[in-house]
């Protein structure tokens, strides 16, 4: 196994995982995957429960576009 390089830097939180930070503003928009990372699941297993008809409110936009808002996340 090999050292970490000596130039790596550990990951802010805030930067996962779209690399992008995570918005704080409780009205910003989610993707699925970050919504997913702050509710420590996958994004498949918030996938399941939108089509089960559980998880946190979401917003459709289009026919296949899906975001949390952030709020609804943090509840």
């Amino acid at each position: 196994m090999s050292a970490p390089h000596p130039d790596a830097s550990p990951v802010c939180s805030s930067e996962k995982p779209a690399g992008r930070p995570i918005p704080e503003n409780p009205d910003a928009l989610l993707f699925t995957a970050e919504a997913a990372y702050l509710l420590a699941l996958s994004a498949r297993t918030l996938e399941a429960m939108r089509l089960k008809g559980g998880g946190p409110t979401y917003i459709a936009l289009g026919r296949r576009a899906v975001r949390y808002r952030r709020r609804d996340i943090d509840a």
